[in-house]
């Protein structure tokens, strides 16, 4: 399966959230068959937790692409990037 064939699931990361909120779901889904995981935030630069860990997003928000679901187009977390 291609890269566009894969289900892409965006998860956002924001400062002062908790590691574990983001982390534990990433490593449940990054392991599903055919499908990419991004982490999105506002940019690129690293994001601070509340306890100090350093986390990097894959993307930035102004990457996110049009998706359709339900027959509707809508704009979502859930992107289709390359990659």
């Amino acid at each position: 399966m291609t890269g566009k064939d894969k289900l892409q699931i965006g998860m956002l990361c924001y400062p002062r959230l908790t590691q574990l909120d983001l982390t534990g779901p990433y490593e449940v889904l990054c392991r599903m068959p055919d499908t990419k995981v991004h982490i999105i935030w506002k940019d690129t630069k690293p994001v601070r937790t509340e306890s100090g860990f350093r986390i990097v997003p894959h993307a930035q928000s102004s990457q996110l692409a049009e998706v359709r679901r339900g027959g509707r187009a809508r704009r979502t977390w859930a992107a289709g990037f390359d990659g």
